[in-house]
């Protein structure tokens, strides 16, 4: 069974699409008696990427533009995937929400969230009635559709109920987390560098309206005028409706902002975070959320979305997101250290069923089932 995927996303700072492209390329290539063949297919004039896989992994990087790229395989919907890579394919396996083209192989997407089809929510392009037809062009050409959490199939079959039968859950996995001593000499020098506190409230993921960042904002600010003088560090990348937000966080001196990190400076800032606050409107699954867990770092979040079933009860929700209560809770996971450990303990024992070879192991599943 030979299988493409799009790895496009794995190119130039990677969010949550890139890292799910990038290891369930990955760990597809060093599953063992499984026939599998995967080519990973990316494009860039100028880069080309490069991932750690197994022998049954091989990348094509084409010399096209990673935007005229995009522009051909989503809105043209041509060249066929085929003739690109020149060889006969079965499955072309988008990682996220569009399709690719092909000639005969089966389609898979991914859907990792269905917020973007709220009216007047966010999308990839920012052009909201576009990328809703391509998206439906999409689900419509799939012979199966992954859903990485039972919330966002809910949602899925809730807009289109004719995906019930070829819409999957296969959770998303972790990396294994990378500790190191807080205080050895290279970590000492990194926060110095990144000029970081000895403590403070963390929030990592794109700045966009579903991650409902203002009531949090609002929350920190009233907090430090407290007693508790704990900054807020907020690390993403500008995304669609983000205007007032970074305007707020240029006027706050109790935020620090990074709007991309290293590998190796998240995993320092997982270290040395208090806690992990996602007050999201949705969310389709919650890296992060496992991420401050895997590294003992309790996490407040809010309910109604893929949280709850990601963290179960490992975390501290929300009744509501507003900045009194995100406050509270804040204050709450400050002062009580013993209901701080209990966080903790659950968190470890909850991300032990996540990992990237039970995703790839799933994601194969799929692939026999639609090739028959």
């Amino acid at each position: 069974m030979k299988v493409c995927i799009n790895l496009c996303p794995a190119l130039f700072q990677p969010t949550g699409v890139g890292v799910y492209a990038r290891e369930l390329f990955k760990y597809l290539s060093l599953l063992e008696d499984t026939g599998l063949s995967i080519l990973g297919l990316s494009s860039s004039l100028k880069y080309a990427l490069h991932i750690q896989h197994g022998e049954k992994g091989r990348i094509i990087n084409m010399k096209i533009p990673s935007k005229l790229f995009n522009i051909l395989m989503h809105r043209l919907h041509f060249p066929p995937v085929e003739l690109l890579v020149g060889q006969k394919i079965d499955i072309v396996h988008s990682p996220y929400m569009l399709s690719l083209p092909a000639v005969k192989a089966k389609k898979i997407i991914t859907v990792h969230d269905m917020y973007f089809m709220n009216e007047g929510g966010e999308n990839i392009s920012g052009n909201y009635q576009r990328d809703r037809k391509l998206f439906v062009r999409s689900i419509r050409n799939a012979d199966a559709i992954i859903c990485v959490s039972h919330f966002t199939r809910k949602r899925l079959i809730e807009a289109f109920p004719e995906t019930a039968d070829k819409a999957k859950v296969v959770h998303s996995g972790l990396q294994d987390p990378v500790v190191n001593n807080k205080n050895g000499t290279g970590q000492l020098l990194l926060k110095e560098q990144m000029r970081l506190p000895d403590i403070y409230i963390l929030f990592i993921g794109t700045i966009e309206r579903r991650k409902n960042i203002i009531p949090l904002l609002e929350a920190v600010q009233e907090l430090n005028k407290g007693k508790y003088k704990v900054p807020l560090i907020l690390v993403g990348k500008a995304g669609f409706g983000s205007n007032e937000v970074m305007k707020r966080i240029k006027e706050l001196t109790c935020v620090k902002y990074f709007d991309y990190v290293t590998e190796e400076q998240k995993r320092l800032l997982y270290q040395y975070a208090k806690v992990l606050v996602m007050p999201s409107i949705e969310e389709g699954f919650g890296f992060p959320l496992l991420e401050a867990m895997s590294y003992g770092v309790p996490v407040i979040a809010s309910r109604g979305s893929a949280l709850e079933e990601i963290g179960e009860n490992a975390v501290y929700y929300l009744k509501e997101t507003t900045p009194q209560e995100i406050q509270d809770a804040i204050v709450t996971i400050l002062k009580q250290d013993n209901l701080v450990r209990e966080m903790v303990q659950k968190g470890y024992a909850r991300i032990k069923d996540f990992n990237w070879e039970n995703t790839a192991h799933a994601t194969y599943e799929v692939y026999k089932e639609i090739m028959g």
